[in-house]
């Protein structure tokens, strides 16, 4: 939602950390063994070259994509049981510490700060990625955005918006609408943005003040601030609850937005322009973290476990593909697939492959 630190390598926006990641030290490969292509939806918006549109942090990070890692066990197991056979699959590992899913595409840092993404390169987003170290890297329709370790802005591909970087300096937090406009949360937690909606869309105006936590997603954002409160504005249907929340995150490719309250449970609320969410009931929680997709939503639970969900489960175009059973520390959904963050960091990913979209390098 779904939402990463450079803290971790050295958690991923609304970029490599999920959302509202903390920071944490690198993951730890020696743990314990334990038991432990594509196209928009029914009634999406397809994106302007034709491919679907996707439907994704504090010191610099970034609410769409990274690690949530400061509530999930990160004891470490080398194995985990499958969760249709109970047969014993290797845990991903790697030396990734945050990734994120977008439309045919992903996007993930590795421990140095490096960008790698991997899918369907018809708008640059695989072969044209900055070189240097980021803390935080979010992909939505044909563009994706980092922010590096000088708390500056880099945006590519062929949907890249044409705004001002340099007028969003000390970035900590990236959300980027895929309507071109950038939003960051800097270091002291005030909101700016840069860049106006595409096609004389309203993507209404942000509110002032400091928050915690950014997200941002089609002509719309939400952001929630220290005790809890959500804001969020332009084409959102609906408000957002009025209970103290403790995660959210926005769909990318729609108006669809779920949050958690003090409890952990899962509450969602918008406008479901897929037709695949209808009056839907997510699963029990508590969960500690939640990101939303176009297709489907997930959540992980204290121990790392995630938990997806949509309303219809029978929609043969696009299958609902269970996540595997592994320990992660962050979840990213995309457009048609998901990826999560493994505690031995591997990536790990589920859904509709496109070109190699699920096939982290």
């Amino acid at each position: 939602m779904l939402s990463v630190l450079f803290g971790l390598a050295c958690r991923g926006g609304e970029a490599v950390s999920k959302d509202t990641a903390d920071s944490t030290s690198p993951v730890d490969s020696a743990g314990d063994s334990t038991e432990t292509d594509s196209e928009p939806g029914p009634d999406s918006a397809p994106g302007e070259s034709g491919q679907p549109d996707s439907g994704v942090p504090d010191s610099a990070t970034s609410d769409s994509a990274g690690t949530d890692s400061g509530s999930v066990d990160t004891a470490t197991a080398d194995t985990a049981d499958t969760a249709d056979t109970g047969e014993v699959e290797e845990i991903p590992s790697g030396d990734w510490i945050a990734v994120e899913a977008g439309d045919a595409v992903s996007c993930g840092l590795h421990s140095d700060g490096s960008i790698e993404c991997f899918g369907r390169d018809e708008d640059s987003l695989v072969s044209g990625g900055p070189a240097g170290a980021f803390v935080a890297v979010q992909t939505v329709g044909e563009f994706a955005c980092a922010i590096d370790t000088a708390a500056r802005l880099q945006c590519w591909g062929d949907g890249a918006p044409d705004v001002d970087l340099d007028a969003l300096p000390d970035a900590a937090t990236l959300a980027i609408d895929r309507y071109e406009v950038v939003y960051v949360l800097d270091t002291s937690g005030a909101l700016d943005q840069a860049g106006s909606c595409r096609g004389g869309r309203d993507c209404g105006t942000a509110p002032e003040g400091t928050f915690q936590t950014l997200q941002a997603g089609m002509g719309h954002g939400c952001v929630l601030d220290d005790v809890g409160e959500a804001t969020c504005w332009g084409d959102i249907g609906e408000d957002p609850p009025a209970d103290a929340l403790i995660d959210l995150d926005v769909s990318e490719q729609g108006a669809l937005d779920c949050a958690l309250d003090s409890a952990g449970e899962v509450s969602c609320w918008g406008t479901d322009f897929t037709g695949l969410w209808g009056d839907y009931v997510p699963p029990a929680g508590p969960f500690t973290s939640v990101d939303v997709g176009e297709m489907y939503a997930c959540a992980l639970d204290a121990a790392g476990t995630a938990s997806c969900w949509r309303a219809i489960d029978d929609y043969d175009a696009y299958p609902f593909v269970d996540p595997p059973a592994y320990p992660f520390v962050d979840v990213s959904v995309g457009d048609v697939h998901a990826c999560g963050l493994t505690t031995l960091g591997g990536i790990a990913c589920w859904g509709l492959d496109i070109e190699g979209s699920t096939e982290p390098p």
